[in-house]
C-alpha cells in the first residue's frame, strides 16, 4: 500500500494487493478488482473520495480511488477477521513509518 506523500491518501489498487495477499495467507480466494471497486462504491456511498482511470498491464482500463485511512478501514471491514487485523496492522505501520521526527528544541 502506498501512502501518497503529504496527503495521507492510499491508492485502492495498492490496498487491494495487500488485502489479496492477506486473503491468500488466510486460505481465501483473491478478490477481483471490479468486485473491490464495487465494495468501495457501496461502502463509501455519500463520502468524498477521488477516483481516476488507470491502464492495466493487459491494456484494459480500470478505476482506482484515493482513500484516506478511515476509508481504507471501512472498506476492509468487509473482510474476514484475519484480513481485517492484518490490514489494521499494516495501516498502523505505515502511519508510524511516515511520522516526521522533529529535533529536540529544548536545548
Amino acid at each position: 500500500m502506498q501512502i501518497i506523500k503529504h496527503t495521507g491518501l492510499v491508492d485502492s489498487n495498492e490496498l487491494l494487493e495487500k488485502i489479496n495477499k492477506f486473503r491468500i495467507e488466510a486460505g481465501e480466494s483473491e478478490l477481483r478488482r471490479n468486485d473491490f471497486n464495487d465494495r468501495i462504491a457501496d461502502e463509501l456511498d455519500g463520502l468524498h473520495y477521488e477516483t481516476f482511470v488507470v491502464t492495466n498491464l493487459n491494456a484494459t482500463q480500470s478505476t482506482c480511488a484515493l482513500l484516506d485511512e478511515d476509508q481504507c478501514l471501512l472498506v476492509s471491514m468487509r473482510e474476514s477477521k484475519f484480513v481485517r487485523r492484518r490490514v489494521l496492522n499494516y495501516i498502523n505501520e505505515l502511519q508510524n513509518s511516515n511520522k516526521i521526527q522533529l529535533p529536540d528544541f529544548s536545548n
